[in-house]
């Protein structure tokens, strides 16, 4: 595709604050829908824990601590040794640890920022305490976009991971804390530690975010794949967003999840499809075995029926709702295309228009309709002029 190429606005204040954010953020961890029963933590150096009644706990360097569900409470001990029963315990202080869960068994990833733990009647709960946000931002950057790229690509997953975080602050205050590190959010496996362009990128950007034409900060949508079209919001969510516009995108084409196969028992499909629809005719029509649309759609149409593909995306793991279907003896056979819900960014396209020589600002503005890039520390004075 000739891609005309397009300014972005960029305003950045003469008073950089290189560290970003000032305010605290809480980030759910472990949010897999997994109740936490057991777990440990690992420090090279001395750690001090607070626990009820503002007393504190000091484990020295190299000594593993476990934490442990009992009857409400949080049990921390050593190896041969139980420290207390408490409400809570927290990690105050910055610095590398290790935290692997036991039961049920999570793989044991590194932290760098103070945590704290309470208990319920189900589990253990583990809230991160993140002070150093652009140290988050970095490792959702390599959580979400892998360790391989290079510097000028992890600039473009900066800003939206960054605006994301922002933009979202709000969606888990209902349960104490702001974000989780799932997909539902942005997933987080602790802190980057292998690739330092990841590091660089969040520090050269930091600060930086992306704003609509009113100056407030976009819902940063992001998927991996697209398979050469972009969704508009409200085709996957409820609002129609402005700067979430569908359009055409041959970048990602040669991506690795630009097309995927998967396949279905025709009984099964039958049976779904039944289901959903209240009923069917004893000989239903050949459309409900054979779909190939001409574009990117957003419903599956039987009859006088619809069935949204995100439904249909749900019910069978699909990659994404971008497919066509063809009967093959018993089976369906379903080849689509693209990876992901397909609003905003397509993480694959914008590596590809890297790789051609493109500027993140131009990668961001391809995919984002009508945004400018600025810096936090100069929205307030935009709005308020």
């Amino acid at each position: 595709m000739n891609m005309k190429r397009r300014s972005i606005s960029l305003c950045i204040s003469l008073l950089l604050v290189l560290t970003g954010m000032s305010q605290e953020m809480l980030l759910g961890i472990w949010k897999d829908g997994r109740d936490t029963e057991r777990f440990y933590h690992h420090s090279t150096e001395a750690v001090v824990w607070k626990v009820d009644g503002g007393k504190t706990i000091t484990v020295p360097a190299n000594k593993t601590t476990y934490f442990t569900l009992d009857k409400g409470k949080v049990r921390i001990s050593t190896a041969d040794k139980v420290l207390a029963h408490s409400t809570k315990a927290e990690r105050t202080t910055m610095g590398i640890y290790n935290l692997k869960g036991i039961n049920p068994p999570r793989k044991e990833e590194k932290y760098n920022q103070p945590f704290k733990v309470t208990a319920n009647s189900k589990g253990l709960l583990l809230t991160g305490i993140i002070l150093d946000f652009e140290s988050y931002v970095a490792g959702v950057m390599e959580s979400e976009s892998g360790k391989e790229q290079g510097i000028e690509y992890y600039k473009v997953q900066a800003l939206i991971c960054r605006t994301y975080a922002l933009s979202n602050k709000r969606r888990h205050e209902h349960e104490g804390f702001n974000l989780c590190d799932q997909v539902h959010c942005q997933v987080y496996h602790g802190m980057s530690r292998f690739n330092p362009d990841i590091i660089e990128a969040s520090q050269i950007t930091a600060g930086q975010v992306i704003v609509d034409s009113d100056m407030n900060l976009i819902n940063a949508t992001f998927h991996s794949n697209c398979g050469g079209h972009t969704v508009n919001s409200e085709e996957v969510w409820s609002k129609a967003l402005p700067y979430l516009r569908a359009k055409e995108d041959t970048f990602c084409l040669e991506g690795k999840h630009a097309t995927w196969e998967s396949q279905i028992l025709r009984s099964a499909w039958f049976d779904y499809m039944e289901a959903k629809t209240g009923g069917m005719p004893e000989n239903p029509s050949a459309d409900l075995y054979s779909y190939k649309p001409s574009g990117r759609s957003t419903h599956f149409l039987l009859d006088d029926k619809s069935i949204p593909l995100k439904d249909i995306r749900s019910k069978w793991f699909l990659n994404s709702t971008y497919f066509e279907m063809a009967p093959d003896g018993e089976r369906l056979i379903l080849k689509g295309r693209g990876f992901g819900h397909g609003v905003g960014l397509c993480q694959e396209g914008a590596m590809s228009m890297i790789r051609k020589g493109y500027s993140y600002q131009e990668a961001l503005a391809f995919y984002y309709t009508d945004v400018h890039l600025v810096h936090l520390s100069v929205i307030d004075f935009f709005k308020k002029n």
